[in-house]
């Protein structure tokens, strides 16, 4: 099979493999491969509501999410294109036994660039960040890539990864569905694939697989403009652009133990969110709506990691971000960029 040299391979075309690739092919940091098993975007990634904001109790994670929610407002300039950010505001309720936290957060908010409402509801508090919206995470991973491309990338679709060559002294490559392509440094951001990968050169992975189902109401997002996200009673709904409603169960995920396919549609599962959905929001009682199920990853501890883990010379694991991939893409793409830049060049 045929044998191909790069300097830098990605394996992962969701949002954040995308960003990075993007970050890299501008710094023209020599040949950069970014490697995708179908299309970009088009698992995980392509069915995320794509929302962003700033607000976030984890300060290591704030900082990614701050970063990332102005990256995308000046996107054209960055990229050349759009990312469709949609401004629908955002309400979380939350409960008040994270006062605490919810103060430490809202203090370190710049008021004047990202307002942060508060309404003190007595057991639970109401959080308005009337600047949250959600961003077209297909369109954006494609610009990326597009961009990427105008600087010399190269992405190549429908060419899944089986293993990545070298043990655990060091990488030497990664081997795919139409030959090796050697490389000195690997970047894994193949999300729910980065375990299967990882013990191909028998490391340990601290990731973890969890599958979640999901609603989309159709062409309802006119019966009401706002986000909402209620740790209350454990749900979100989220108007998109294209005129549809997301909802989904915030922590009934099911942990994948095999491979890294979702479970089944859970029909009890669905009926009972759509009854949750619908004493809140009566107007979408009777909206049709579609279920669909996906999987996404996180950390032994449930905690969103910002740092890359190198665990091998030349190999570069990209963090889990448990549902925050598209706040924290910009910002792990400059951290993974700055580890990669010979001192003294940046």
């Amino acid at each position: 099979m045929a044998r191909e040299q790069a300097d830098i391979v990605i394996v992962g075309a969701g949002i954040t493999g995308c960003a990075i690739f993007h970050e890299l092919s501008k710094r023209k940091m020599g040949k950069i491969v970014l490697l995708e098993a179908c299309r970009i975007a088009g698992k995980t990634t392509g069915q995320s509501g794509g929302l962003i904001r700033q607000f976030a109790l984890e300060p290591a994670l704030r900082a990614c999410q701050i970063e990332g929610f102005q990256y995308y407002h000046r996107f054209h300039r960055e990229v050349g294109s759009s990312c469709s950010f949609h401004q629908t505001g955002l309400i979380s309720r939350i409960s008040r036994a994270s006062v605490k936290s919810l103060r430490v957060c809202k203090n370190e908010l710049n008021p004047e660039h990202y307002p942060v409402i508060w309404h003190d509801d007595g057991d639970t508090i109401r959080i308005h960040e009337p600047l949250a919206g959600s961003v077209n995470p297909v369109q954006t991973s494609q610009a990326w890539v597009s961009a990427g491309k105008a600087h010399h990338g190269v992405c190549y679709e429908n060419r899944p990864v089986s293993r990545i060559l070298g043990d655990t002294t060091g990488v030497q490559g990664v081997e795919t569905s139409c030959g090796e392509i050697r490389s000195e440094k690997v970047i894994l951001a193949a999300g729910p694939m980065t375990p299967a990968l990882m013990r191909t050169v028998n490391l340990e992975c601290k990731i973890r697989i969890k599958s979640f189902q999901y609603h989309l109401y159709q062409r309802a997002s006119t019966l009401f403009e706002t986000a909402h996200l209620d740790f209350i009673n454990d749900f979100y709904v989220l108007p998109l652009r294209d005129g549809n409603v997301l909802a989904g169960c915030l922590h009934q995920d099911e942990p994948v133990i095999h491979g890294s396919d979702p479970l089944p549609v859970n029909n009890h599962t669905a009926f009972e969110l759509h009854v949750l959905i619908a004493q809140q929001f009566p107007a979408l009682e009777k909206a049709e709506y579609s279920v669909h199920t996906s999987v996404d990853t996180f950390t032994c501890d449930g905690r969103t990691e910002v740092n890359a883990i190198m665990p091998v010379k030349g190999l570069i694991v990209v963090p889990p971000a448990n549902g925050g991939g598209i706040k924290t893409a910009p910002a792990i793409a400059k951290r993974i960029t700055a580890m990669l830049i010979p001192h003294g060049t940046a």
